[in-house]
């Protein structure tokens, strides 16, 4: 059965069924009705849609905006953007409406990390004694794929074409101690340096500079640096001008003025935790063997098996 006859056939019932384009016919006729295409089409209250030689854009707001994916004439659909820019500009309007404008299902199962679906592949739960289908929620929150800049879906099927395995299913269990570790050292670097006040000059100038001094953490050349510093348990004075600038304007800016030095550590921490997973990607945690470990050439697991072998040589 092809998904619009699925939706067809239950959309009376499952309010998750009633997405406004369910392919890419129906968003092309949608924005053929555009008054000036090159503007793009207004969709829903927040999104609007372009076109890009034959694909038709789904973008957050504008052009200049955030781009959720697109639409193709193989009747896919291709999310763009990365978890981190989706949870820094929309990630509460896709988990609200998502499914209201095209047929996927948003659901946060972590910092920075999501799944999606497309909803004709959300099981549907029965209560006793309820005429009413509910949505199987523990499918999105544990089975639906977890989201990834390049995702795609068949729109006629339902069906993704591409899923990774789950990040957190494999986790090399040296590289995570050389990552703990490392963290440790680093923070209490941090902690030191804010002890003795090394911050006071960093976050005046950043008061004066204004919040264009704020790094973007997710661009990889702050998290190569923030990588290298912790790897390394280094502090590169441009490092920590950022940290301060983070500290001063981020969340903050209500009241810079009070921040100082003792607040640093507290700032390192969130910057931390956001990009925890990127920060684990870049010390090979999710690898089977980590760069650290590849650098190493025989990694403690390796070692370990030897040593094992060696003692059942001798014991015969």
């Amino acid at each position: 059965m092809r998904i619009t006859e699925l939706f067809n056939q239950h959309s009376p019932r499952l309010w998750w069924h009633k997405a406004q384009l369910l392919s890419y016919a129906e968003a092309l006729a949608l924005f053929k009705k555009a008054k000036k295409p090159s503007e793009g089409k207004p969709f829903r209250s927040w999104a609007r849609l372009y076109m890009r030689g034959e694909n038709i854009h789904l973008y957050y707001g504008s052009d200049t905006g955030v781009e959720i994916g697109y639409f193709s004439p193989d009747d896919k659909f291709t999310f763009t953007s990365t978890p981190h820019l989706i949870r820094n500009t929309c990630a509460h309007t896709l988990a609200a409406s998502l499914y209201a404008a095209i047929p996927f299902m948003w659901q946060r199962v972590g910092l920075g990390r999501y799944r999606v679906e497309h909803t004709a592949k959300i099981p549907i739960k029965k209560k006793d004694n309820v005429d009413r289908p509910w949505v199987e929620w523990s499918h999105m929150r544990t089975n639906a794929p977890e989201y990834f800049e390049g995702i795609q879906f068949d729109l006629a099927t339902g069906e993704c074409i591409n899923r990774k395995p789950d990040i957190l299913t494999n986790v090399n269990t040296d590289a995570r101690k050389q990552w703990l570790s490392a963290l440790r050292k680093f923070k209490y670097g941090i902690k030191a340096r804010a002890r003795i006040s090394t911050f006071d000059n960093m976050i005046e100038q950043a008061k004066r500079d204004g919040n264009r001094s704020i790094p973007d953490w997710s661009n990889d050349t702050w998290l190569d640096m923030l990588y290298t510093s912790i790897k390394n348990n280094e502090y590169p004075i441009e490092l920590l001008r950022g940290i301060s600038a983070y500290a001063v304007w981020h969340g903050h800016w209500y009241k810079p003025a009070n921040i100082t030095s003792a607040d640093i550590p507290v700032a390192v921490q969130e910057i931390c935790n956001t990009y925890s997973i990127n920060l684990r990607k870049r010390f090979g945690v999710f690898d089977e063997v980590s760069e650290v470990q590849a650098g190493d050439e025989v990694s403690r697991h390796s070692m370990e098996r030897d040593g094992a072998i060696q003692s059942q040589a001798m014991a015969m």
